[in-house]
């Protein structure tokens, strides 16, 4: 039998490193046979594959039909169903390549056809009034169509003006290779390769050509947005650690330069629990009052005290 736990054929995912915030804790899994065993933390799941990740931090893809019964069990926690929807993270970040940042959850590559066309004087893209569409719609219709027809189009007047002297009711239909998103609202919106940053690609496309490749609604297919989505996941997760870090490093200059002290707030709960101590900034013992309870709404101030500079 084929060793089960082989690394994703998908080579842009091998390797990629995430921070120490994997849901779960390592845990051996087996598969139906117990010939083989993994000593891997669970990263993500679809229907009927699981990501690993291993001590190593390279990852791995497992169908779940030939894991042990205990590994399906926990696989179906509802638990871990929990956990498995922080994937979909709508306040991830993506910037289109005219600066705009948008957010939303990336879900799976995709084809779609944009029809654009004009009918008593309205705009309608795939039948749908432009101006009723979703904001970020209205945003890369017309660099959809300027990309297309060769144009300098920027807005929606301009997308208007040149639809008056080259458009008529037939429509022009442009197919669009690129990302699915989610956003809160649960509305999905795709997003074409072309619009998005250099730096955004890099992490979005790799893996695309294979996809495509595939047959649609194929078992490869959902492999493969799988591998998207912790791909796009483990970015994000990369780029909030070094803001972190670098927010950090930032306050530490200030508190140097004597722009803020450190004040250290005793609070105690409201409605039982622990005392609890917070370390926080602020220029005053107000200030620092104000961030400590951002911290722990339901805390009362017990004492206020600043912290000791150390040169």
């Amino acid at each position: 039998m084929k060793n089960l736990f082989t690394h994703i054929a998908l080579g842009f995912l091998t390797g990629f490193w995430f921070p120490a915030a994997c849901w779960a804790e390592t845990r051996t899994w087996t598969d139906k046979t117990s010939h083989y065993k993994l000593e891997a933390e669970f990263l993500a799941r679809s229907d009927s594959n699981v990501v690993l990740q291993k001590k190593d931090k390279s990852l791995v893809m497992v169908k779940i039909a030939e894991l042990s019964d205990s590994d399906q069990k926990f696989l179906n926690s509802e638990d871990l169903y929990e956990k498995v929807d922080s994937l979909n993270e709508y306040d991830q970040r993506w910037t289109l390549r005219n600066g705009l940042v948008f957010k939303g959850s990336v879900i799976e590559y995709g084809r779609r056809r944009v029809s654009v066309r004009r009918y008593r004087n309205e705009m309608y893209v795939n039948d749908k009034k432009l101006d009723e569409a979703l904001p970020i719609y209205q945003h890369m219709v017309p660099r959809i169509v300027s990309y297309f027809e060769k144009e300098d189009l920027k807005t929606i007047s301009e997308l208007k003006e040149w639809a008056a002297e080259n458009l008529n009711s037939r429509p022009r239909t442009y197919i669009c290779d690129g990302v699915m998103f989610e956003i809160s609202t649960g509305d999905h919106y795709m997003v074409p390769f072309f619009l998005l940053t250099a730096d955004d690609r890099k992490i979005l496309e790799p893996g695309w050509d294979e996809w495509k490749d595939e047959k649609e609604d194929s078992r490869e297919r959902e492999e493969y947005d799988l591998a998207l989505r912790v791909n796009a996941h483990g970015h994000q997760r990369n780029q909030q650690a070094i803001r972190q870090i670098t927010r950090l490093h930032l306050q530490t200059q200030a508190y140097g330069a004597g722009m803020f002290d450190l004040w250290e707030v005793s609070m105690i709960p409201q409605r039982g629990g622990h005392p609890v101590a917070v370390v926080v900034p602020g220029r005053d013992s107000r200030q620092a009052t104000m961030r400590a309870k951002a911290k722990y709404p339901t805390y009362s101030v017990a004492s206020v005290a600043k912290q000791r500079r150390q040169y």
